[in-house]
Order: structure tokens, then sequence, then C-alpha cells
């Protein structure tokens, strides 16, 4: 959605900024893609909710390869429910 947070190539290094901070825990991503909750045709919204799916397993492979072993991605909503579990690459997602 580009509106807030970072791109999937930043995600890996700022939750390794966080691991290292003393007061803070690195816990995960929330991957929000607000736009795609109204999209009307169903197929688009499966197809846009794909390309979402890339990105986010882009993140989840850096963020594994940076040795960060345990974290949550969460994301998705209402209108985008069946393709963000079918994506296979949230942990929870977040309708209602």
């Amino acid at each position: 959605q580009r509106r807030c947070g970072v791109s999937p190539s930043e995600a890996a290094p700022l939750a390794l900024q966080i691991s290292r901070l003393k007061n803070l825990r690195f816990a995960g991503c929330h991957c929000y893609h607000g736009l795609l909750q109204h999209v009307p045709s169903k197929a688009e919204r499966r197809e846009a909710v794909a390309d979402v799916a890339d990105a986010v397993r882009e993140v989840r492979n850096a963020l594994s390869a940076a040795g960060l072993a345990e974290f949550v991605i969460t994301g998705g909503g209402t209108g985008t429910l069946a393709a963000d579990r079918d994506s296979g690459v949230f942990d929870e997602v977040q309708p209602g």
C-alpha cells in the first residue's frame, strides 16, 4: 500500500536495529493492505493479494536469513480474508 512502514528490503535491517535495543523486543510485522479490502472483483482481489503475499514472503525470508527466528507476521482484513488465509504467508489475519 506504501502509505506507512518500510519496503520489504528495509524490514530485516530495521528489525535487527530494534532487536539490539535494550528496552525493545522485535515481535514481528504488520502487513496490512487496506486498499485491497474493497476491490469489487474477487479475482482481482485474489491477484492483488498474491502480489502482497510475494512481498510478505520476501520479508519473512529476510527476517529468517538475518537470524531473527521468533516473530509473527500479521495482516490482511475482512475483505481479503480468504485470499490472505490461502496465501500461507500470514501467521494471523485481522478481519473485523
